[in-house]
């Protein structure tokens, strides 16, 4: 799995974690988005496009 995340991989996974935990679209929308920042800026990750 390393090297090969996505962006939509993020975004598929929130997918599933927003009808389990049941989250609204906004919500889900930013917790894809914290997610993709905390990993751009504190783990010097790179995201696939």
């Amino acid at each position: 799995m390393l090297g090969r995340l996505t962006k939509a991989n993020v975004e598929e996974i929130a997918d599933a974690m927003g009808v389990a935990l049941g989250w609204s679209v906004e919500q889900k929308t930013a917790e894809a988005e914290r997610t993709l920042r905390c990993w751009l800026t504190g783990t010097g990750l790179i995201v696939m496009r």
